[in-house]
């Protein structure tokens, strides 16, 4: 395993994380369900331990699957179509192409991204292990799947993923549509 995966995996297993666990288990907040079901989805699609699903090199490329996931069950808990704002980042210097969920929320909107990790070792998470807010994002991203979205963390990951302007106002009003079919993801997760 690479160091950056090794350190992926400590991150992850600090967060006391199950990834076993019944996602719909009582008393668990939307967002950590829809991070799970996630995580659940990618782990199937890879036939591999949850371990192995979760570092940096099995990550990458399945940023949009992730999001896809987040978003309908989001939807299925009673969050409108209004407060999820799914976001890609076309370009990152030309080698990446990215895709997140921002969810709007009382009291405090949401960054879900939990294939963040598929960076740690290359641009974007060396960029936020640059400062200490930015390694503060990078380890909630890491073991979470999510962080609060504000100025500040809208800010530290612009900045880490080269998105240019008011990176805050940009997610928020992004509206790209989902046209993924639920039934699709349900046979994911069964």
């Amino acid at each position: 395993m690479t160091r950056a995966g090794h350190l992926f995996l400590q991150s992850f297993k600090a967060a006391h994380y199950n990834p076993l666990m019944n996602v719909r288990s009582q008393g668990q907040n939307p967002i950590d369900s829809a991070v799970n079901q996630a995580r659940r989805a990618l782990r199937r699609q890879l036939g591999a331990s949850p371990e192995e699903a979760l570092t940096p090199e099995q990550l990458d490329g399945w940023c949009e699957l992730a999001e896809a996931v987040e978003y309908h069950h989001l939807l299925g808990q009673g969050y409108s179509q209004g407060q999820l704002h799914s976001n890609q980042v076309e370009e990152l210097g030309g080698r990446y192409r990215h895709a997140f969920l921002v969810v709007q929320g009382q009291p405090e909107s949401q960054l879900l991204d939990p294939t963040f990790g598929q960076f740690l070792s290359r641009g974007p998470g060396q960029s936020l292990q640059a400062s200490q807010a930015g390694r503060e994002l990078l380890q909630q991203l890491l073991s979470q799947g999510h962080a609060a979205w504000n100025h500040r963390t809208a800010t530290l990951y612009g900045h880490a993923m080269n998105i240019p302007g008011d990176v805050y106002q940009k997610t928020l009003a992004s509206q790209r549509p989902m046209a993924y079919q639920p039934v699709l993801f349900q046979s994911l997760l069964d």
